[in-house]
């Protein structure tokens, strides 16, 4: 018989049990501490997720799901070179604002060796494969047409990635160092900038001259 689904609660299980596994690690991480965290009983916990690996990898997978979901969607009108640089910004962002403690579990997982992230991104396409990748054939098309200049593309996505997740990473660094210095920081306001600093930063670096936003 399949379960019923309880979005909302799951969620919940989901945020609690990322900072869960950020505080303590895999190993020293409690289920009854993730249900209390979610104000959800233990019987609801159990009812989604069998064990503690569980858990885990199902956080994981949820999360990069949604990443990936919106990495993979297909152009409805022919898009420029901006337009897929803002693709793969909105696409980590609006998972960060959603989980902002999400890149801090990656740290811990890929300092554990990354195992469990490789073999959830072994379910589904992964837009950066150098072979057929969504993303990765859109940049190689760009380049064989001139619009942007020969570079090497995972080094291409991995400086644009890092630079949304390492905004999220010193956030409470930012927030403290305001209070401290006095001085204005609107995490959201910074973010809409933050983007597009990105945007123009990598157009720049990246685009053909006399071809700056094809």
């Amino acid at each position: 018989m399949k379960k019923k689904i309880n979005t909302k609660a799951k969620d919940k299980i989901l945020k609690a049990a990322i900072r869960e596994f950020i505080d303590f690690g895999f190993y020293g991480a409690r289920m009854q501490r993730i249900a209390d965290q979610a104000h959800v009983n233990k019987a609801l916990l159990f009812y989604y997720f069998s064990n503690k690996k569980q858990i885990y990898r199902e956080v994981l997978r949820s999360i990069i799901g949604k990443i990936m979901d919106q990495l993979n969607q297909p152009d409805k009108n022919p898009a420029s070179v901006e337009d897929k640089i803002r693709q793969v910004i909105d696409a980590y962002y609006n998972v960060l604002v959603q989980y902002p403690d999400f890149g801090r579990l990656m740290q811990y997982e890929f300092i554990q060796g990354g195992q469990d992230f490789l073999e959830i991104m072994k379910e589904r396409p992964l837009p950066f494969n150098p072979v057929d990748g969504n993303l990765y054939v859109h940049f190689h098309n760009f380049i064989k047409t001139g619009k942007i200049k020969d570079i090497d593309l995972i080094n291409l996505f991995l400086s644009i990635i890092g630079q949304i997740i390492i905004s999220f990473l010193t956030r409470p660094l930012m927030e403290s160092l305001s209070r401290q210095y006095n001085f204005k920081f609107d995490f959201k306001e910074f973010m809409v900038q933050r983007k597009e600093f990105i945007t123009r930063l990598v157009l720049e670096g990246i685009s053909n001259k006399g071809d700056r936003h094809a």
